[in-house]
């Protein structure tokens, strides 16, 4: 890169909103370290204060909404043919969906590529899903730039029904070929992306997806504090929000059945009433989520972390059943130290249970008999989590990466 030229590094994405993406956030600190100048293009998203943690002095952001009229039709569609589908009638809403999704995409598209000025020979260009890939592939050739494909979503597509999408997937196989460097959430799903897009294996490389910084063996009393929690008990928390993918079913059964010295947290953005309810002394629902440079204190202030992802139809197969090194819940447990619960994941059998980090279970009643394995064993389980952390800390494998988008440059 010439010395007499701003170092520049571009975000793309299209799917989510960069606010909502802790490992690009973790990854822009580390660039803006460097000296770099950081730009991101995204939609516009609805976020609240919350999400919206950082200045926007420290990057730039460009956000395109469509126009007020449009974005209006568009969504009054939607939610009117939505009533077909729960009637049995689907192609109304297949349809509008379809139109929903088009001008979205073209719209996304055509005024990132206005802003050619922007981008400089040399910058670096970061892509996550097929859309911001086929514009970063477009304007790195154009540059003469490092074009980088970071997968943040695992999809084969055998898997995919949706013609837009095998679309979609189609074009990310042909722009990740033309990629520098390859970024997967780990060893197994390097290797299904590696096969699905017939990459060549030498320019793709894993990150975890773990938060920046130093751990420690730290028990904060928030949850303690704010539920009135006596500090004899055992909190067992599940963070990131309520689902079926998320296994809550399995924990509301387990929860209800807890043994004295076991207390449930749940905590999430959205509290199901009509299906959930907490129950004193058992079960608590913490609605209340801090800004993300305060998320520690939700981890810390656990003894043990559940992390449990289940696939609820075919298009998430493998995204959700392959999660590997992808679960960001899983990596803020391991740097408090915090002993993990979780399902038979493809991998956690090495991973969790063979790094004795915690235990895993393969039905909803035997998760009780595996919490008290880890209660017995917590100290260890601990330092054994905290170990795990510090050997795949987020730093040391973005510098790999790093380095290689700058060889030869």
């Amino acid at each position: 890169m010439s010395n007499n030229l701003i170092k520049k590094v571009h975000y793309f994405i299209f799917y989510e909103s960069i606010y909502q993406c802790a490992p690009w956030i973790n990854s822009i600190d580390i660039f803006l370290g460097k000296g770099y100048t950081v730009n991101v293009f995204q939609q516009e998203k609805r976020y609240n204060k919350y999400n919206k943690f950082m200045s926007k002095d420290r990057f730039n952001i460009y956000e395109y909404k469509i126009n007020i009229l449009t974005d209006f039709v568009l969504r009054v569609t939607l939610k009117s043919t939505s009533f077909f589908s729960k009637i049995g009638i689907l192609y109304p809403n297949k349809i509008a969906i379809k139109i929903n999704d088009f001008v979205r995409t073209r719209f996304y598209i055509k005024n990132v590529l206005s802003k050619l000025s922007l981008f400089n020979s040399g910058d670096i260009f970061i892509a996550g899903d097929p859309v911001s890939l086929f514009i970063a592939d477009r304007i790195s050739k154009q540059k003469k730039g490092k074009l980088v494909f970071w997968n943040l979503e695992l999809y084969i597509e055998t898997e995919l029904s949706n013609p837009q999408k095998i679309k979609w997937k189609k074009i990310e196989k042909d722009c990740s070929a033309r990629a520098q460097v390859v970024l997967e959430f780990g060893h197994i799903r390097r290797e299904l992306l590696i096969e699905e897009n017939k990459l060549n294996p030498q320019k793709v490389f894993v990150i975890p997806n773990a938060p920046i910084g130093e751990g420690g063996l730290l028990r904060n009393r928030y949850f303690n504090d704010k539920f009135n929690i006596p500090l004899n008990k055992i909190i067992v928390l599940s963070a990131g929000g309520i689902s079926g993918v998320l296994g809550i079913n399995e924990l509301m059964y387990a929860a209800k059945n807890f043994q004295e010295e076991f207390v449930f947290v749940i905590h999430s953005k959205i509290y199901m009433k009509d299906k959930h309810q907490g129950i004193e002394g058992k079960i608590y629902f913490n609605l209340d989520p801090l800004p993300y440079n305060k998320i520690d204190l939700i981890y810390s202030s656990c003894d043990i972390g559940v992390m449990i992802m289940r696939p609820e139809d075919r298009s998430s197969f493998t995204n959700h059943t392959f999660v590997d090194w992808s679960s960001g819940k899983l990596f803020n447990y391991l740097k408090f130290g915090k002993p993990i619960l979780t399902n038979d994941i493809p991998g956690y059998e090495e991973f969790v249970g063979g790094n004795k980090i915690g235990e895993i279970f393969k039905n909803k009643e035997d998760i009780i008999s595996a919490l008290k394995k880890i209660h017995v064993s917590s100290q260890q389980y601990s330092e054994n989590a905290l170990r795990m952390y510090n050997e795949l800390k987020f730093e040391k494998y973005h510098e790999l990466f790093y380095n290689k988008v700058l060889e030869n440059q």
